[in-house]
């Protein structure tokens, strides 16, 4: 479990509500090293239910590796759909993989929504992660709103800014309870509904507390 000092992770790290899991990762995972990430995703999918990984851009690719050993894992097909089909929020896991820019999952964000809600899975792997938290990061500029899936957190992936970047540093500054969480290459992140914190890849993820929380 991610802890950030005095804090446990489950104080720190509240998401919406919904009956489903919302999975963030720094990047696709693969099985070398062991297969953690796929025990812990299979406990939780409804294979009953269809899967779906997400064309979030016109000419997005696919992880063929990944999705591979997932549909062998679940011994079913992963259906490979456009953002804009209809009825995949009702599939047991939904993958969302880079590139997917906030804009596109904004524009699909009710959707994600409505399948966490009925306990489908929603995992996000790369850059779409970072649109995840309350404010997003970008190359430039001041951090704007993300989809605020995360109370208070701006999520980075590496290579992103540490704690020492001008931009983030004064948004950790403020009387709210903010946080900054970074999610390393290969590191999983599985936050389920009932306030689970839980790691599921090889690397940790990480946490900068901002300054509300020296207070707390």
């Amino acid at each position: 479990m991610v802890e950030t000092r005095s804090h446990s992770a489950g104080s720190v790290l509240r998401r919406v509500g919904g009956a489903g899991w919302l999975v963030l990762g720094g990047s696709v995972p693969r099985m070398t090293g062991g297969s953690t990430w796929m025990d812990e995703l299979l406990s939780r999918i409804d294979l009953g239910r269809p899967a779906a990984w997400l064309a979030t851009a016109p000419n997005a690719e696919a992880p063929v590796q990944f999705l591979e050993d997932l549909q062998g894992l679940i011994g079913a097909p992963v259906d490979r759909l456009p953002a804009a089909g209809i009825g995949w929020e009702t599939c047991s896991v939904v993958i969302l993989t880079t590139p997917a820019s906030l804009s596109a999952l904004r524009s699909i964000e009710a959707r994600l929504r409505a399948c966490l809600e009925a306990e489908g899975v929603v995992v996000a792997l790369g850059a779409p992660a970072a649109a995840f938290g309350e404010a997003h990061l970008g190359e430039t500029g001041p951090p704007v709103d993300g989809l605020g899936w995360l109370q208070g957190a701006i999520v980075l992936l590496d290579p992103q800014p540490a704690s020492e970047d001008e931009r983030l540093r004064d948004w950790l500054v403020s009387t709210e309870k903010r946080y900054a969480l970074r999610l390393p290459e290969a590191s999983i992140l599985g936050l389920g509904p009932e306030g689970e914190v839980e790691v599921w890849g090889m690397a940790r993820p990480g946490v900068t507390l901002g300054s509300a929380w020296r207070h707390a």
